[in-house]
């Protein structure tokens, strides 16, 4: 780079620094949790407490500003980052065609449907033993932030890679297909701390989502869509204590 160019000019091209600097930030840091994974357990990095979704909700909040501001940076209209309305019936069947593909890569993997529609498991190492959980928050106060940071996670997610990235590695790749698979596979270093078994599922969910939004032009189905996965996921200790009432 040199010494006049800057790092995220307004630009129709993708530099080098740049596209480096979405894989070190958006997949690579996670990818090093799922190393650590490997010597010690995964959800010991992920407290169930109020306070831990509190500080989640803000550290989401600040990567949402941050891909807005890359967004703004690139000088281009905010629709041609998928930041814009759609029909409601394209609404619609964008977000249930993106929730089937989850549960889809959840039945592929062999895990049952049910598995899938509470908690995604995570792969252990044997030598660690059992997987426990501490209590959820308390469900007055839990309930809204945890919804808080799933829906701001969902957001983060979706704009980082359906729309920021999937947008500038077309320009980059100039192929629409290859930039789908390439936003995909970052999206799958995310969350590689959940385990080897949870990728195939992962990166199906980002090819299905990064083809939806080429499709639809628009973000908002599938932020829909990863929202409601996601809350079911994480709501699951309350969906367990109201199912152990009820009997």
């Amino acid at each position: 780079m040199s010494e006049n160019e800057e790092p995220f000019a307004a630009s129709d091209r993708l530099s080098s620094w740049e596209l480096g600097f979405y894989i070190l930030y958006f997949g690579a840091g996670y990818f090093l949790i799922a190393l650590v994974g490997l010597f010690s357990d995964p959800l010991a990095l992920r407290s169930r407490d109020l306070s831990s979704y509190l500080s989640l909700s803000v550290r989401e909040a600040m990567n949402i500003l941050l891909v807005l501001y890359l967004m703004w940076r690139t000088g281009r209209p905010w629709d041609s980052f998928g930041l814009r309305r759609c029909p409601a019936l394209t609404f619609l069947w964008a977000a249930i065609a993106l929730a089937l593909a989850h549960y889809a890569g959840a039945f592929l993997l062999n895990r049952p449907l049910r598995d899938g529609l509470v908690y995604n498991a995570m792969d252990r190492p044997p030598w660690l033993g059992p997987q426990t959980f501490g209590a959820p928050p308390p469900l007055a106060f839990g309930i809204p932030v945890i919804l808080t940071y799933v829906v701001l996670s969902a957001a983060f997610q979706e704009f980082a890679f359906r729309g920021l990235l999937l947008s500038r590695l077309t320009e980059y790749l100039e192929s629409p297909s290859k930039a789908a698979i390439g936003s995909s596979i970052i999206f799958t270093l995310l969350h590689a701390y959940q385990g080897l078994a949870s990728l195939p599922e992962h990166f199906l969910f980002g090819w299905v989502a990064c083809l939806l939004v080429q499709k639809t032009r628009s973000v908002w189905p599938l932020v829909a869509a990863h929202f409601v996965v996601n809350a079911l996921l994480y709501l699951r200790p309350y969906l367990m204590m109201g199912m152990a009432t009820s009997r």
